[in-house]
């Protein structure tokens, strides 16, 4: 998949630099409709709308996903004693795609945007089942008085991410060199996190006490809510600029929560847990710096934008995992649920006609 999407990146780029060739503007620097009362340069005689498309290599993580605590307490004064095992975390490859259509208007501007992530990240212990002093301690099994160890586990997260945006904004100039565009709009997140995770034992004598675990949890979510933006663009000639972005959202979000766990015991081996419709108000905002270039051709009838940004995003309270396992504590368990980051390479081609 990752490899189609650079074929189609490459491919785009080509064709757009290949039309140039034929088409180029004897002067490719700014002519009267780049002018930075708008932040999208306007083409000679078109139709005022531009697309673009992207390709992401973002990394997710997020807080407490780890698979548990290796113990080797060889103290007698330790009760625990050992390293946290935590989930692997990688880059994943995506996209985003979009269209957009400027006014004649006092440079306002409406655009429409889709993006589009998938990951699957795993964890893994492995213990020597003939070592009795070290031992891995779960992190997501339900707490009983048994306090249970275990000689190997496993955890595989997948997580499934659509957003969709859709803004109006203005571009301002600020002196020569510039431009920023202020938007507003509505976002929706759909949101969906999978984890699969085994515990098990081998040596009997730990089999007796602490049988093998399997946990399969599930959260879906949808959110919309108002979005709010700021993006920059500092001209340093040559077509070539520098762009800062600036985005804040609030989303109502509702989720729906699994979770089953088993047991290897013969009797009342299973743990069912449902929290359906549950609503609560999210918090996102994303930061990115990056660097473009950008040209009119075949005079001034079409424009093309270049940029590779690196960008910073925050899902807050995303983590919707220990919600059923706070059920089972005494207390409101302390495991706070954790926040999604996203970060990574951005790269866009816009095309404006």
């Amino acid at each position: 998949m990752r490899h189609k999407m650079l074929q189609f990146v490459f491919s785009l780029a080509v064709l757009m630099i290949s039309s140039m060739g034929f088409c180029q503007d004897k002067d490719p620097s700014f002519p009267a409709q780049s002018s930075l009362s708008s932040c999208n340069p306007r083409v000679t005689g078109g139709y005022g709308v531009y697309t673009y498309g992207s390709f992401i290599y973002w990394e997710p993580i997020q807080e407490n996903m780890d698979l548990g605590l290796v113990s080797n307490a060889t103290n007698a004064l330790d009760l625990v004693n050992g390293d946290v095992i935590p989930l692997d975390f990688h880059y994943k490859a995506g996209f985003k795609v979009g269209v957009g259509v400027q006014f004649d208007y006092d440079n306002w501007e409406t655009s429409f945007g889709y993006t589009w992530l998938r990951g699957t990240m795993c964890a893994s212990a492995h213990l020597n089942s003939n070592n009795t002093e070290g031992d891995l301690l779960p992190a997501w099994a339900i707490p009983n008085f048994l306090n249970p160890h275990f000689h190997n586990g496993s955890e595989k997260w997948t997580l499934k991410m659509d957003l969709f945006d859709w803004v109006l904004g203005r571009s301002n100039a600020l002196g020569k060199s510039l431009c920023l565009y202020f938007c507003a709009g509505l976002r929706g997140a759909l949101i969906s996190q999978d984890i699969r995770i085994n515990y098990t034992n081998v040596n009997p004598a730990y089999l007796l006490i602490w049988p093998s675990v399997s946990i399969h949890q599930k959260t879906s979510s949808w959110g919309i809510g108002p979005e709010l933006a700021v993006n920059s663009k500092w001209d340093l000639g040559m077509g070539i600029y520098i762009q800062a972005l600036g985005e804040f959202d609030i989303l109502f979000t509702q989720y729906d929560i699994r979770k089953t766990e088993r047991s290897d015991q013969t009797v009342a081996n299973r743990y069912r847990m449902v929290h359906d419709n549950a609503n609560f108000l999210r918090y996102h905002t994303e930061l990115s710096l990056g660097l473009g270039w950008k040209t009119f051709f075949c005079n001034s009838r079409y424009h093309l934008d270049l940029l590779a940004d690196y960008g910073f995003q925050v899902f807050f309270d995303q983590n919707m995992f220990m919600d059923t396992a706070s059920t089972q504590m005494a207390g409101k368990n302390s495991y706070p649920n954790g926040n999604l980051y996203l970060h990574g390479l951005t790269l866009t081609a816009s095309f404006a006609f």
